[in-house]
């Protein structure tokens, strides 16, 4: 069994809570993010969005083993990422090719 954590002083503000646990925990939250994406982009996007979902979901104060906690939560958002991708080069294939010629037919202003 795993020794539990460092536990992170609880705020009020989620804000100030998940930058507590950025500031604590950043290299190893970069170095699960990094081990599941291609490039830096993707990486500081994901580290980026794991922020955003520790303020809107911030780490329950009854989790004791938090690395664990974040490694999760950080499978979870590459996942949901992932999922996003999917659906966005499926819906890209499913649209139809536009015909050559404009968009939209011009009418003359003048009756011929």
């Amino acid at each position: 069994m795993t020794a539990p954590c460092a536990k992170v002083k609880s705020y009020t503000d989620p804000v100030d809570y998940a930058t507590q646990i950025i500031t604590e925990y950043e290299n190893f939250i970069r170095s699960i993010i990094r081990l599941h994406t291609k490039n830096k982009i993707s990486e500081d996007d994901l580290f980026q969005d794991f922020f955003l979902s520790l303020v809107a979901r911030p780490i329950p104060t009854s989790i004791e083993d938090i690395k664990g906690y974040i490694y999760k939560a950080i499978l979870h958002d590459v996942a949901d990422t992932n999922r996003k991708k999917y659906r966005y080069m499926t819906n890209i294939k499913k649209r139809p090719l536009l015909k050559k010629g404009p968009l939209h037919p011009f009418r003359s202003p003048c009756p011929t």
